[in-house]
C-alpha cells in the first residue's frame, strides 16, 4: 500500500514546473480568441447572432456544432434534443428541417433574441 507523502507532492509540483517552463519556451505568435458555439455568453449559442457578436467582439474563429436531422439536414446545434436552447422538447434527430425551423432559438437566452431560428449548416457555410 502506497503512502501520499511530501516527496510524491514534491515530485507532482516539479513535473508541473517543468511543463509550465517548457509550454512558456514556445514562440506562441499570438493568442487565438476563439467563440465557443459563437459568442455564447452574449447571445443563444449556435445562433445567427451569436455569430455575429463573436465578430463584433474580435472572435478570431467560432466553433460550432452539427446534428443531423429525420431529413439528413445538417442543423447547427449542440445538443441531441432541443429542449434546453429552443421553446420545444424532442429529439432533434426525430424531425424535420421544416418543423426544426418553427422553433424560437432565442427567447430561452434574452427576450432581446426572441425569434433566432436553429440554422441550417448548408445555409450558412459558403
Amino acid at each position: 500500500m502506497l503512502r501520499n507523502t511530501g516527496n510524491s507532492m514534491k515530485i507532482k509540483n516539479t513535473f508541473l514546473m517543468f511543463i509550465i517552463v517548457l509550454l512558456s519556451s514556445f514562440n506562441f505568435a499570438q493568442v487565438q480568441n476563439i467563440a465557443h458555439r459563437g459568442c455564447s455568453s452574449l447571445a443563444p449559442e449556435n445562433t445567427y447572432v451569436a455569430w455575429v457578436k463573436a465578430i463584433e467582439v474580435g472572435a478570431d474563429y467560432f466553433e460550432l456544432d452539427i446534428q443531423l436531422s429525420s431529413d439528413d439536414s445538417m442543423m447547427i446545434m449542440h445538443d441531441d434534443t432541443i429542449d434546453r436552447t429552443t421553446d420545444g422538447t424532442g429529439l432533434l434527430s426525430s424531425m424535420t428541417y421544416a418543423q426544426l425551423r418553427t422553433y424560437d432559438a432565442g427567447s430561452w437566452f434574452g427576450t432581446e433574441f426572441t425569434g433566432e431560428k436553429s440554422l441550417l449548416f448548408q445555409k450558412h457555410y459558403n
